[in-house]
């Protein structure tokens, strides 16, 4: 236990345990850092480690300052299944950096809070099992390979190599995040990836407020699973040679104006099939969700068009 603030530099390897600070702790480790027990800190949270940065099996990590910071420089960070990070700052920032891998199982940084996910050369993982989630306001997330996450968050953007797949529940914004200094936008998976969102959650919308992008062969499918959820898109899709599937509870919407028709080529692009389904098919909306012209065609390249 410290009262008040801890600066601590490990020449070796270090292991954190049960353990309650007060203030700030700032704690650098010259090889690996493992966190086994339950951890509390006051104020800022700062834990670097030149190899790995794990969280044992059942450990718990909960900083109430406004900065919870993770970072492995020539690792991966690891949580062990059973634990948990915890920010409880109404607005707090969490960012997560391994020059690898990050792997998670649970990590709450509240409804207002914000989460930056990097993983240098690495995936971004986790379990998709009850109860293992990200939570926050706003999640970014920068993979050199794939993603695969359980969210709880109001908008998120990420940027990987590979296959992006998430599970959100509740509302979700796909949208322009910036965290700590670093920015994306949308969804984008750079070598061609699979792009899959599933949305679960009552009355729940997908909102899609910037791009989603896939090269080459990567598809694209998006899909509100509660009888009357919507998928809203405000931006475009756009999968190259790969098939797009929207599916809604309720409707997918596109958002158009009677002075300006939204032309649904020019938003959703690809060179394969295009497959809406929802209860009552496609609706041309304005902003404001009142019914709106609207223009459904294809470029003559592009597949098949489905409303079903």
């Amino acid at each position: 236990n410290n009262v008040g603030h801890g600066y601590l530099n490990g020449f070796g390897a270090v292991e954190l345990g049960n353990s309650t600070v007060t203030g700030d702790l700032y704690l650098d480790a010259n090889d690996t850092l493992a966190l086994d027990g339950t951890i509390s800190i006051g104020g800022i949270t700062h834990l670097t480690a030149l190899g790995e940065l794990t969280l044992a099996s059942n450990s718990t990590l909960t900083g109430q300052g406004d900065t919870l910071t993770l970072e492995s420089f020539a690792g991966s960070i690891i949580q062990a299944a059973g634990s948990e990070i915890h920010a409880t700052h109404a607005t707090a920032t969490v960012v997560l950096r391994a020059s690898d891998s990050v792997e998670l199982v649970h990590l709450d940084a509240g409804a207002s809070g914000s989460v930056l996910i990097e993983a240098a050369s690495g995936a971004v993982t986790m379990s998709n099992a009850s109860a293992q989630t990200i939570t926050a306001g706003s999640l970014l997330i920068v993979a050199h390979a794939g993603v695969d996450a359980a969210l709880v968050v109001s908008s998120i953007a990420v940027k990987a190599g590979g296959d992006i797949q998430l599970d959100a529940t509740g509302d979700l914004a796909i949208d322009q995040v910036a965290i700590d200094g670093v920015s994306g936008a949308g969804l984008q998976s750079l070598r061609g990836g699979v792009i899959e969102v599933t949305q679960s959650g009552s009355a729940a919308t997908l909102v899609v407020n910037s791009l989603i992008q896939t090269l080459n062969t990567g598809t694209i499918t998006l899909t509100s699973t509660a009888t009357d959820s919507v998928i809203h898109l405000n931006a475009g899709l756009s999968a190259q040679y790969g098939n797009i599937a929207l599916t809604a509870g309720q409707a997918v919407e596109v958002v158009s104006s009677d002075a300006s028709p939204t032309d649904l080529a020019s938003l959703i692009t690809n060179l394969a099939e295009l497959t809406i389904t929802a209860a009552e098919g496609l609706n041309f909306v304005t902003s404001a969700g009142v019914f709106a012209a609207g223009v459904i065609s294809r470029h003559s390249s592009a597949g098949a068009l489905r409303i079903v």
